[in-house]
């Protein structure tokens, strides 16, 4: 292992995120403990080790100010190193000057030279989520600059290694399609002929907060499932935002015949939605579907399907639900009993409808000789004749000729007694 020695303090403003790289080189994988004031740095609290070894926190403060102790391990042995790093306030940073005699101002924390500004090593922070592109831009000094480098985390950058599309020029390297191993501390070193200036960048690029969801689908334990018994089936799903969980089961052709909603199509194969519910406990979202008193149509292809922004998946079960023999049997007799319940319905119907239809004919004949009748007899008294010697009473013959069905004749006799006419009635022939 080599280890460089740093001359300097690096310079943080107060406030910045600090990435510390620990100055030691090993052609072997090398491990990297770190530690302030002889004591191991915290993980849990402020300050993180990546996976890289780098010593890493945010907002630094005045009091972080200091030396940290860097321990590289390999499998020769370990070795120490120091970085010290110097926490300024913006009014400490302006205050800063070079002198032409290159002698730097003291630093009251250390008692060491700092370098002049233009060796000031100024980090911006920089935060994007993966997808996305960014620009990062030399702070070029005024002097003509003779050529300039770009590092990543202390090593020079291979082109072959950014993501498809970035270009690196003179005085900014493009990003498109960041990474998150595109993480790091990015150093632009512009040289001239009375020294260098970097720029540094901690780009930190976060996971996408949108992804497929993850599904883990737990089927039931008991087997085999028999007709009557409960069944659950849990879709487990892991996703960053909250999916849209559903279950489904495979229509077959009869059921299709009976839907009144239009089945889902996925991939090919047509579903129909089922009822069931969701339950979210510690970032884990659980969809449910529970089926009691499972029968022989229950059986077939179900899934379960999570949809989010980022896009969807299925993982899919089978149920079979086995009958027992001796509920073959009773299902056979039921079916039978079913059959012949049908077909006696039937008969019994027929012969209803038959004898409706015949009375109805009947009806209907006995109320065409009964107005056949009436007109023969309404005909027949008209036509009647009266004889002389009798005389014709239309009141009297219309009542017999209702009643017995013949007019009849009326005779009928006058007298006369003071003037005053008496009719009377004095036969009837009928």
């Amino acid at each position: 292992m080599t280890k460089k020695i740093q001359k300097q303090p690096i310079i943080y403003p107060i406030g910045a995120t600090v990435v510390l790289q620990c100055p030691v080189e090993s052609d072997t994988t090398m491990f990297v403990e770190w530690f302030r004031h002889n004591e191991p740095v915290d993980e849990i609290g402020k300050y993180k080790i990546t996976t890289r070894g780098f010593l890493r926190f945010k907002n630094a403060a005045a009091e972080d100010s200091g030396i940290y102790v860097c321990k590289a391990i390999n499998g020769f042995g370990f070795t120490k190193a120091n970085v010290t790093i110097a926490v300024l306030r913006q009014s400490e940073l302006i205050s800063m000057k070079t002198f032409d005699d290159n002698r730097y101002p003291r630093d009251p924390l250390f008692g060491a030279d700092l370098p002049p500004a233009e060796a000031i090593q100024m980090v911006r922070n920089i935060e994007k989520d993966s997808g996305k592109c960014i620009t990062l831009k030399c702070n070029m000094p005024t002097v003509p600059v003779q050529k300039t480098s770009w590092l990543k985390d202390g090593e020079p950058i291979d082109v072959s290694s950014l993501p498809v599309g970035s270009q690196i020029n003179f005085s900014a390297m493009f990003l498109s399609k960041l990474r998150p191993e595109d993480s790091g501390l990015y150093v632009c070193i512009a040289y001239t002929e009375y020294g260098q200036r970097k720029t540094s960048f901690a780009v930190k690029v976060r996971e996408s907060k949108f992804s497929k969801p993850e599904l883990i689908v737990s089927q039931p334990v008991k087997s085999p499932i028999k007709v009557g018994d409960t069944v659950t089936f849990q879709c487990k799903v892991e996703s960053q935002n909250k999916p849209h969980i559903r279950w489904l089961k495979q229509c077959d052709e009869k059921s299709l015949q009976n839907l009144k909603r239009e089945p889902v199509t996925i991939d090919g194969e047509r579903y129909i939605s089922l009822n069931s519910y969701d339950v979210h406990q510690n970032g884990v979202y659980k969809n449910i579907l529970k089926i009691k008193n499972v029968q022989p149509h229950d059986s077939g292809k179900y899934i379960c399907l999570a949809a989010n922004t980022r896009g969807y998946s299925y993982k899919s079960v089978q149920l079979l639900v086995s009958v027992p023999e001796e509920q073959k049997e009773a299902i056979r007799t039921s079916d039978h009993f079913s059959i012949a319940f049908i077909c006696v319905m039937i008969v019994i119907t027929l012969v209803i409808l038959t004898v409706c239809f015949i009375l109805y004919l009947i009806a209907k004949a006995s109320t065409a000789n009964e107005n056949c009748s009436e007109e023969h007899l309404r005909k027949s008294c008209q036509k009647s004749t009266v004889p002389n010697e009798y005389t014709y009473n239309d009141h009297v013959s219309q009542w017999l000729c209702k009643n017995h069905g013949h007019p009849g004749f009326v005779q009928i006799e006058s007298s006369s007694h003071n003037d005053s006419a008496k009719t009377h009635v004095t036969a009837i022939t009928l």
